[in-house]
């Protein structure tokens, strides 16, 4: 999947990507509008607002806690000021400069946020 570019068009969810890694499952998925990553919540975290999760950089911090893909994850995503985004009704001419993500970035940062959560917190239930 080296390469893959998101698909960002007609608001359609789309699993781009699942695998392990580490041992943790993740996921990358694309609304149309923007990209998403989730991981597998072993450690059992209940509230977004957990300020343990305040040490682990992660794309503007974690905005998620729930089920995706029957899996109960943590994730968040790349609607922010800097990301490029589609909002196909709209009709604004894209602002220029804004990031659009591709596959490999995000699954590097998936990456990069698992190896924290281990360092932190361990591989499994806190």
């Amino acid at each position: 999947m080296k390469n893959k570019e998101l698909y960002y068009r007609d608001r359609a969810y789309q699993l781009v990507d699942e695998g392990v890694y580490e041992g943790i499952k993740y996921f990358i998925v694309s609304y149309g509008t923007h990209p998403c990553a989730y991981i597998d919540n072993v450690w059992n975290f209940e509230d977004i607002d957990d300020e343990r999760l305040n040490d682990i950089l992660v794309h503007f911090g974690f905005t998620f806690l729930g089920v995706k893909e029957r899996t109960n994850c943590l994730g968040w995503d790349y609607a922010h000021y800097c990301d490029y985004y589609e909002y196909p009704n709209i009709t604004i001419k894209p602002i220029s400069g804004l990031r659009r993500w591709m596959y490999e970035d995000i699954l590097e940062e998936i990456k990069d946020v698992i190896n924290q959560m281990i360092e932190e917190f361990g591989k499994g239930e806190l």
